[in-house]
């Protein structure tokens, strides 16, 4: 896929660029864009301008710095992507439920994220949620997890939930529709793995039948319906601390994530990683919800009553995007790779949001398919400091999951 990169502001990109596509670099007047790393693209040219679908103006004489002294790199071999039973050759499809028949052992089974993820988490249309531990070296591969929270009501024991996921609802401004979500929340899961979570934790650690490692992965799948007012998604809440051996969430849905993420308080608002667990974040797209953002906000709360919060996210991420495109004369940018992480709050200039991770795209959102709008609309632009998490260049410190390169001979 094309790339636009068009912050508007000084960017520094200090990981690895990849592109198997165009690249539309403009910074903006008075504005520069350094890449600290090598940078490459499969086309044969880069334009410094925006796109000819962005409705902004183009900068002239836009400053553009590689630090690397072969980049750019110009007709780069193109990454190759695995096909789905589709028989299209979309990433998108890692994230979905596997079609019947697919072993779920095989190679083109083990593909789809689902069959490889510890822990599967459903709801019904109802909103009734099942969780099941997933294990392909038992006999059966998934196993029931009983409800975990019991509330006795007048003697009797009632209404069975479990205690680190549940349902919630809330307004999404750039899709215009509610949200409606299964909730994880990452604080309470660790809360169960030391106890009820332990039997589990075991099974996957030792014996005959084990995977290797402790529980790291998730998978969330919701059965309920989209529409043009309903948006099936996840959202991940309390996730400041993760599992010590890190934590990757997978659903082919939207990804909302409230408050800090895997950071500590000591290292909120740095590029310091060294205390974070590997964690990853893959879905359809990716939402940054600060700690002052209130489930109670509705259609017709303004922007300037939506303050942000500083926020601190250290993940990897790998979702979906809705590319730049004309329609009806109508020109809409995709926001660039400064938009990668929405945004649906008033983050003033003097409210920052921190990232560590790596971004990765690879193909178009199937599910929050709205346009983004220009700042002033349904968010404004805090301050951004983005960054590549460095754990990362370490293959043993990477997120659980991580799709791998294979060649085989």
């Amino acid at each position: 896929m094309d790339m636009e990169i068009c912050p508007g502001s000084n960017m520094t990109v200090n990981g690895k660029t990849h592109v198997n596509g165009n690249v539309w670099a403009d910074p903006g007047s008075g504005a520069t864009l350094t890449f600290g790393d090598r940078m490459e693209t499969t086309a044969s040219n880069i334009f410094y301008t925006r796109s000819p679908n962005d409705q902004q103006a183009s900068t002239l004489n836009p400053q553009v710095v590689y630090l690397d002294t072969n980049s750019p790199i110009l007709n780069a071999a193109a990454a190759t992507l695995p096909t789905g039973t589709n028989g299209t050759a979309s990433a998108a499809f890692i994230l979905d439920l596997p079609p019947p028949g697919i072993d779920p052992n095989s190679l083109i089974g083990q593909q789809y994220l689902y069959n490889q993820a510890d822990i599967i988490i459903s709801n019904s249309a109802s909103g009734i949620i099942s969780v099941f531990y997933q294990n392909r070296n038992n006999v059966n591969q998934l196993t029931y997890i009983p409800y975990d929270v019991t509330n006795i009501v007048a003697g009797v024991s009632t209404n069975y939930s479990y205690s680190f996921v549940t349902n919630v609802s809330f307004y999404d401004y750039r899709e215009s529709d509610t949200a409606n979500a299964v909730q994880f929340d990452v604080g309470k899961f660790n809360a169960w793995l030391s106890g009820n979570g332990a039997i589990y934790n075991s099974q996957n650690n030792n014996g005959s039948t084990s995977k290797g490692h402790s529980i790291n992965s998730v998978y969330v799948y919701s059965s309920v319906s989209l529409s043009p007012t309903n948006l099936p998604a996840v959202r991940v809440v309390n996730g400041s601390v993760q599992p010590t051996q890190g934590l990757t969430i997978v659903t082919p849905f939207p990804i909302y994530v409230l408050g800090n993420y895997n950071a500590s308080a000591s290292d909120l608002g740095t590029t310091n990683v060294a205390d974070t667990a590997p964690a990853a974040l893959l879905g359809d797209a990716v939402t940054v919800l600060s700690s002052n953002w209130k489930d109670s906000y509705t259609s017709t709360t303004a922007l300037s009553s939506r303050p942000a919060a500083n926020t601190t996210i250290n993940a990897a991420t790998l979702e979906g995007m809705v590319p730049s495109v004309t329609v009806n004369g109508t020109k809409h940018f995709s926001g660039g790779v400064e938009n990668f992480l929405r945004l649906l709050e008033n983050w003033s200039p003097a409210t920052v949001l921190t990232y560590n991770g790596s971004i990765v795209v690879m193909f178009n959102s199937r599910y929050a398919t709205n346009f983004w709008q220009t700042p002033g609309n349904y968010y404004n632009v805090p301050t951004r400091f983005w960054g590549f998490d460095v754990n990362f260049k370490n293959q043993n410190k990477l997120p659980p999951l991580t799709p791998v390169v294979t060649t085989i001979r």
